[in-house]
């Protein structure tokens, strides 16, 4: 069994049935999946914490596949493996959880009055930044705020005081 968890992002409860997980005797969620023609099965349990528990196994055997999961494992099969098993992680993600990246108490002030008020919810628009999103208008789509994640490195009062 192997743990997931996804950096930045909270569990969306209300899309989990959706996307075909389902509760199981212990109240937590259960999503299962062949992958590989039907060669594996791939359990996935939901966490309190939100992260995941992932279980693969072989469906011929009934015994636990695990070399996915190591890298002293190599072989076009075991790479194959790997990524039908990061294809419905990466799905997974994508469909059932939300972006948590701005934490702190400020942020969620913000981002709460702005949603009071206005409606908007931020918007995660650059893959290759995933840590900066924007408020947009509804109507025009043009950008209103932003919360920007910035490095310490490119940070004014950072630099200004590195110079004194």
């Amino acid at each position: 069994m192997a743990r997931v968890r996804f950096e930045n992002k909270r569990v969306n409860m209300s899309k989990l049935s959706q996307f075909g997980f389902e509760p199981n005797q212990n109240g937590q969620y259960q999503f299962r999946t062949l992958i590989m023609q039907g060669q594996f099965e791939m359990i996935i349990e939901l966490n309190t914490d939100g992260s995941l528990n992932t279980t693969l196994t072989d469906t011929t055997t009934s015994e636990v596949y695990v070399l996915h999961l190591t890298s002293q494992a190599h072989g076009q099969f075991v790479g194959q493996v790997a990524q039908a098993y990061q294809d419905v992680l990466y799905n997974i993600e994508q469909h059932c959880y939300d972006n948590d990246v701005f934490q702190s108490t400020p942020e969620r002030k913000l981002i709460a009055q702005v949603k009071a008020v206005y409606g908007d919810d931020l918007e995660f628009l650059w893959p290759k930044f995933p840590q900066n999103a924007v408020w947009r208008r509804s109507d025009t789509h043009k950008w209103y705020g932003a919360l920007l994640t910035v490095t310490s490195d490119k940070n004014w009062r950072c630099r200004a005081q590195h110079m004194l």
